[in-house]
């Protein structure tokens, strides 16, 4: 193969970075597979070792140099979703079988996901009309975009037979003719490696399409009997929820400036005490994460503890910071940052929501290693400060709440 590119260890880094952003998973097969170049090929491909345990991203240098970061981005994490759902075996058994539905079909799972579980924005995809999508290979039909390659593949020979869907300029993002091996054995590694947060959500893609590794395989790990840390916060929004405090007309308790007329004479008077009520209107609550390299691996915990609250009760917002803060969402699960760390930007940016006729959030949940500027939030109490092991204190306000995250699970 003739390499006519190299990719600077800086620029390795930031792809590494980026790859995580989307899951953990990408950022793990990036760290196997080494990166070629050859004009053999017109765009992407992997290619296995006969064992199944090491593999290659193949890239064609013109069209690699043609990418901007975010498409990179797409075809790498393209290539690594056939390594995750063992598409390698797919491809193997299609030679007895309709190879353009077979081909076609593995895209479409591996489009859609990316999109719908991954982060992606269609859009933002370079070409991607040209690329497989439900819409454009069964244009004429409804066609669920979350379903399997089995699914694809029948539905597919049903509508074509042995033709295709009569759109010459549709293909695959990628070259499949390297891939016909088992990659059973590097799921194995890959997923051992992952938090139990991290695995959750891969494994459940790997289930519904039929590319769990075998229960043997897998590492058996140790109960663990701590609980985790998002459960702070779900214990913390079920007392929120309904409790409040607030200036109340009770006929109860008289007012201590008229405490010396006569104890016949009842008047209303107003005192703060304790309610539980249905409230009507959604509490806000702000979720920031320091994205320094402490933290990082926690990205996932950051928005699995977001989802722990009910979106009937709170109006949740995420955000990442470092010396600015930049808003993400549960969507796109995308994580900026990286730099030196600020604290005092967070209140500053609360005030600023404040001003803008928003009210002071209820809930201020951070994740972070402690290190940074100093911060007093006008109301300390409502904040909530989660530490990463070997963290401080010291820059915070000790009026606010503190958890060591060691102590969880």
């Amino acid at each position: 193969m003739k390499n006519t590119v190299k990719i600077s260890s800086d620029f390795w880094f930031e792809i590494s970075s980026s790859l995580e952003s989307h899951h953990a998973i990408f950022y793990k097969l990036w760290q196997i597979g080494k990166p070629t170049f050859t004009e053999e090929i017109e765009t992407a491909a992997i290619q296995f070792d006969k064992e199944g345990e090491f593999f290659v991203f193949i890239f064609n240098p013109i069209f690699w140099n043609s990418l901007d970061l975010y498409n990179k981005l797409f075809i790498i994490c393209h290539e690594c979703l056939h390594v995750t759902l063992n598409h390698g075996v797919r491809i193997k058994d299609s030679t007895r079988f309709n190879r353009l539905a077979c081909n076609l079909s593995l895209d479409l799972v591996v489009n859609h996901l990316l999109i719908e579980k991954f982060g992606f924005e269609k859009e933002k995809i370079k070409n991607h009309e040209s690329y497989c999508w439900v819409d454009n290979i069964f244009p004429h039909k409804t066609v669920d975009t979350n379903e399997t390659y089995e699914f694809y593949y029948n539905l597919f020979e049903k509508t074509y037979g042995d033709g295709g869907p009569g759109t010459g300029n549709i293909g695959t993002v990628d070259d499949h003719n390297f891939m016909e091996v088992d990659s059973n054995k590097l799921l194995k590694t890959c997923l051992n490696d992952l938090s139990e947060e991290e695995k959750d959500p891969i494994l459940d893609v790997m289930k519904k399409n039929d590319a769990i590794p075998d229960v043997e395989i897998l590492e058996i790990r140790p109960i663990k009997k701590k609980n985790k840390w998002e459960t702070v916060i779900s214990n913390w929004s079920s007392f929120t929820a309904n409790r409040s405090e607030k200036d109340v007309e009770q006929w109860c308790r008289l007012n201590r400036r008229l405490s010396a007329l006569s104890s016949n004479v009842f008047l209303p008077s107003t005192a703060e005490i304790e309610t539980i009520e249905k409230k009507e209107d959604k509490l806000n609550v702000y979720f920031f994460m320091d994205t320094s390299g402490s933290c990082w691996g926690l990205k996932d915990r950051f928005f699995s503890a977001a989802l722990s609250l009910s979106e009937e009760r709170f109006s949740v917002r995420l955000f990442c910071f470092d010396t600015k803060v930049v808003e993400t969402s549960l969507k796109s699960r995308k994580v900026f940052g990286g730099g030196n760390t600020k604290f005092s930007i967070l209140e500053e940016f609360i005030q600023k929501q404040v001003s803008d006729g928003e009210d002071y959030p209820q809930g201020v949940f951070v994740i972070t290693d402690g290190y940074g500027d100093i911060i007093n939030p006008k109301k300390a109490s409502n904040w909530y400060w989660f530490l990463t092991e070997n963290s401080t204190k010291r820059f915070i306000s000790k009026k606010c709440n503190f958890f060591e995250l060691e102590k969880f699970e």
